[in-house]
Protein backbone atom coordinates (compact mmCIF):
# COMPACT_ATOMS: atom_id res chain seq x y z
CA UNK A 1 0.00 0.00 0.00
CA UNK A 2 1.56 3.08 -1.41
CA UNK A 3 0.39 6.65 0.60
CA UNK A 4 1.91 10.28 0.46
CA UNK A 5 0.98 13.20 2.56
CA UNK A 6 0.72 15.33 -0.44
CA UNK A 7 -1.81 13.21 -1.71
CA UNK A 8 -3.52 12.58 0.96
CA UNK A 9 -4.02 14.02 4.85
CA UNK A 10 -5.44 10.57 5.96
CA UNK A 11 -4.40 7.03 5.67
CA UNK A 12 -6.99 4.18 5.40
CA UNK A 13 -5.20 2.02 7.08
CA UNK A 14 -7.53 -0.61 9.27
CA UNK A 15 -6.72 -3.00 12.19
CA UNK A 16 -10.03 -4.97 12.45
CA UNK A 17 -11.76 -2.65 14.22
CA UNK A 18 -9.54 0.39 14.09
CA UNK A 19 -8.43 3.09 12.13
CA UNK A 20 -4.80 4.59 12.06
CA UNK A 21 -3.91 8.07 10.69
CA UNK A 22 -0.77 9.38 9.47
CA UNK A 23 2.26 10.44 11.45
CA UNK A 24 2.94 13.76 11.80
CA UNK A 25 5.62 13.52 14.50
CA UNK A 26 9.14 13.39 14.26
CA UNK A 27 11.10 10.67 16.82
CA UNK A 28 14.22 8.76 15.29
CA UNK A 29 16.94 9.43 18.02
CA UNK A 30 19.56 8.68 15.10
CA UNK A 31 21.90 9.98 12.72
CA UNK A 32 23.52 8.21 10.14
CA UNK A 33 26.63 10.99 10.42
CA UNK A 34 27.35 10.10 13.51
CA UNK A 35 27.51 6.39 12.68
CA UNK A 36 29.66 7.29 10.13
CA UNK A 37 31.94 9.07 12.42
CA UNK A 38 31.78 6.37 14.43
CA UNK A 39 30.27 8.08 17.42
CA UNK A 40 26.39 7.06 19.09
CA UNK A 41 24.88 3.36 18.64
CA UNK A 42 23.43 1.70 21.55
CA UNK A 43 24.34 1.60 25.09
CA UNK A 44 24.13 -1.68 27.29
CA UNK A 45 23.79 -2.60 30.60
CA UNK A 46 22.12 -5.04 32.86
CA UNK A 47 19.70 -3.73 35.30
CA UNK A 48 18.82 -6.15 37.76
CA UNK A 49 16.54 -8.80 36.12
CA UNK A 50 16.45 -6.93 32.67
CA UNK A 51 19.01 -6.05 29.71
CA UNK A 52 18.54 -2.77 28.92
CA UNK A 53 19.23 -1.30 25.39
CA UNK A 54 19.51 2.20 24.88
CA UNK A 55 20.06 4.83 21.74
CA UNK A 56 20.34 5.12 18.08
CA UNK A 57 21.50 1.53 16.15
CA UNK A 58 24.27 1.84 14.25
CA UNK A 59 25.39 -0.67 11.68
CA UNK A 60 27.72 -3.01 13.66
CA UNK A 61 25.65 -3.10 16.75
CA UNK A 62 24.28 -6.55 16.66
CA UNK A 63 28.13 -7.76 17.04
CA UNK A 64 28.01 -5.36 20.21
CA UNK A 65 25.04 -7.01 21.14
CA UNK A 66 26.07 -10.14 20.96
CA UNK A 67 29.26 -9.22 22.70
CA UNK A 68 27.64 -8.12 25.31
CA UNK A 69 25.16 -11.14 26.13
CA UNK A 70 28.27 -13.19 26.57
CA UNK A 71 28.82 -11.10 29.85
CA UNK A 72 25.21 -11.02 31.07
CA UNK A 73 23.86 -13.98 33.58
CA UNK A 74 21.75 -16.31 31.93
CA UNK A 75 19.19 -15.84 34.18
CA UNK A 76 18.43 -12.84 32.82
CA UNK A 77 15.50 -13.13 30.20
CA UNK A 78 14.10 -9.99 29.46
CA UNK A 79 15.53 -6.88 27.39
CA UNK A 80 13.95 -3.38 28.11
CA UNK A 81 14.00 -0.88 24.46
CA UNK A 82 14.52 2.84 24.48
CA UNK A 83 15.51 3.70 20.95
CA UNK A 84 14.47 5.83 18.34
CA UNK A 85 15.86 3.61 16.09
CA UNK A 86 18.33 3.46 13.80
CA UNK A 87 19.98 0.59 11.09
CA UNK A 88 17.35 -1.62 9.61
CA UNK A 89 19.54 -4.21 9.41
CA UNK A 90 21.59 -4.49 12.58
CA UNK A 91 18.13 -4.35 14.27
CA UNK A 92 17.14 -7.70 12.28
CA UNK A 93 20.19 -9.09 12.84
CA UNK A 94 19.81 -8.31 16.87
CA UNK A 95 16.38 -9.79 16.20
CA UNK A 96 17.46 -12.92 15.23
CA UNK A 97 19.44 -13.49 18.19
CA UNK A 98 17.23 -12.63 20.81
CA UNK A 99 14.41 -15.14 19.06
CA UNK A 100 17.54 -18.18 18.60
CA UNK A 101 18.06 -17.35 22.50
CA UNK A 102 14.25 -17.51 23.43
CA UNK A 103 14.77 -14.22 25.05
CA UNK A 104 11.56 -11.37 25.46
CA UNK A 105 11.23 -8.12 25.25
CA UNK A 106 9.87 -5.21 27.02
CA UNK A 107 8.97 -1.43 26.30
CA UNK A 108 7.59 0.50 28.85
CA UNK A 109 4.79 3.04 27.00
CA UNK A 110 4.23 4.96 29.76
CA UNK A 111 7.70 6.75 29.34
CA UNK A 112 10.27 5.30 26.91
CA UNK A 113 9.75 4.87 23.19
CA UNK A 114 11.07 2.11 20.58
CA UNK A 115 10.36 3.83 17.56
CA UNK A 116 11.48 2.78 13.37
CA UNK A 117 13.92 0.16 13.86
CA UNK A 118 13.47 -0.28 17.47
CA UNK A 119 10.00 -2.01 16.57
CA UNK A 120 12.50 -4.73 14.52
CA UNK A 121 13.74 -5.47 17.60
CA UNK A 122 11.12 -5.78 19.69
CA UNK A 123 8.83 -8.04 17.23
CA UNK A 124 11.85 -11.14 18.04
CA UNK A 125 11.01 -11.65 21.65
CA UNK A 126 9.45 -14.56 22.58
CA UNK A 127 6.71 -12.72 24.91
CA UNK A 128 6.42 -9.46 23.85
CA UNK A 129 5.56 -6.90 26.80
CA UNK A 130 4.08 -3.45 25.92
CA UNK A 131 3.16 -1.67 29.21
CA UNK A 132 2.20 1.99 30.37
CA UNK A 133 1.00 1.74 26.73
CA UNK A 134 -3.34 2.20 27.42
CA UNK A 135 -3.34 6.01 26.98
CA UNK A 136 -1.35 5.94 24.42
CA UNK A 137 -4.01 7.24 21.33
CA UNK A 138 -3.06 5.65 18.10
CA UNK A 139 -1.62 8.23 15.84
CA UNK A 140 0.94 11.14 15.74
CA UNK A 141 0.53 12.74 18.92
CA UNK A 142 1.91 10.63 21.73
CA UNK A 143 5.97 10.30 21.03
CA UNK A 144 5.85 7.30 23.43
CA UNK A 145 5.46 3.34 23.04
CA UNK A 146 6.11 1.64 19.62
CA UNK A 147 6.53 4.17 16.96
CA UNK A 148 6.35 2.51 12.98
CA UNK A 149 7.16 4.56 10.06
CA UNK A 150 8.21 2.94 6.34
CA UNK A 151 11.79 2.08 6.60
CA UNK A 152 14.74 3.49 4.78
CA UNK A 153 12.27 7.15 4.47
CA UNK A 154 14.89 9.14 4.98
CA UNK A 155 16.84 8.04 2.09
CA UNK A 156 16.00 10.41 -0.10
CA UNK A 157 18.50 8.75 -2.66
CA UNK A 158 16.36 5.68 -3.10
CA UNK A 159 13.20 5.87 -5.27
CA UNK A 160 10.08 4.46 -3.77
CA UNK A 161 11.17 1.42 -6.08
CA UNK A 162 14.29 0.58 -4.72
CA UNK A 163 12.63 0.92 -1.05
CA UNK A 164 10.02 -1.34 -2.15
CA UNK A 165 12.03 -3.59 -3.17
CA UNK A 166 14.54 -3.74 0.16
CA UNK A 167 11.23 -4.21 2.40
CA UNK A 168 9.61 -6.95 0.61
CA UNK A 169 13.05 -8.45 0.34
CA UNK A 170 14.01 -8.05 3.67
CA UNK A 171 11.54 -6.47 6.20
CA UNK A 172 8.60 -8.41 5.40
CA UNK A 173 9.92 -12.18 5.81
CA UNK A 174 11.18 -11.12 9.22
CA UNK A 175 8.17 -9.89 10.21
CA UNK A 176 6.84 -13.08 9.18
CA UNK A 177 9.16 -14.96 10.88
CA UNK A 178 8.67 -13.44 14.43
CA UNK A 179 5.13 -12.59 14.49
CA UNK A 180 1.74 -14.52 13.86
CA UNK A 181 0.62 -13.92 10.70
CA UNK A 182 -1.81 -10.90 11.87
CA UNK A 183 0.25 -9.42 13.76
CA UNK A 184 2.98 -9.66 10.75
CA UNK A 185 0.56 -8.27 8.63
CA UNK A 186 -0.38 -5.61 11.14
CA UNK A 187 3.12 -4.05 11.45
CA UNK A 188 3.71 -4.31 7.88
CA UNK A 189 0.11 -2.23 7.64
CA UNK A 190 1.33 -0.07 10.02
CA UNK A 191 5.01 0.80 7.76
CA UNK A 192 3.71 0.72 4.41
CA UNK A 193 0.84 3.17 5.75
CA UNK A 194 3.11 5.64 6.70
CA UNK A 195 6.10 6.44 4.09
CA UNK A 196 7.32 9.60 5.83
CA UNK A 197 10.14 10.25 8.40
CA UNK A 198 7.57 10.68 11.05
CA UNK A 199 6.16 8.58 13.47
CA UNK A 200 3.00 7.05 14.08
CA UNK A 201 2.88 5.63 17.91
CA UNK A 202 0.21 2.81 18.80
CA UNK A 203 -2.02 2.18 21.53
CA UNK A 204 -1.42 -0.88 23.76
CA UNK A 205 -4.55 -2.58 23.70
CA UNK A 206 -4.52 -2.67 19.73
CA UNK A 207 -1.03 -4.26 20.06
CA UNK A 208 -1.83 -6.61 21.91
CA UNK A 209 -5.75 -7.03 19.76
CA UNK A 210 -3.09 -7.45 16.72
CA UNK A 211 -0.61 -9.85 17.94
CA UNK A 212 2.18 -7.17 18.05
CA UNK A 213 2.01 -7.52 22.24
CA UNK A 214 1.79 -10.88 23.72
CA UNK A 215 1.01 -8.99 27.66
CA UNK A 216 0.55 -5.47 28.41
CA UNK A 217 1.78 -6.16 31.94
CA UNK A 218 5.36 -5.78 33.03
CA UNK A 219 7.62 -8.65 32.98
CA UNK A 220 8.38 -10.47 36.34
Amino acid sequence: MHCSNRSSWFVAFTLGLWTIPPSVTNAQGYSATVCAKGGGGIMLSALGPMIVLKGGICPGDDAKFVAFLATVEPSIRTIKLTSGGGNSNAAQAMGIVIRERRYNTYVDGSKDRCASACTHIFASGVKRHYAGAGSIVTGPDSARGLGYHYPNSRHTDQTDADKDKGFNAMTVPYLHTMLSPAGATAVIALMSGNRTTKVTWLNGDEALRAGIATSLEKPN
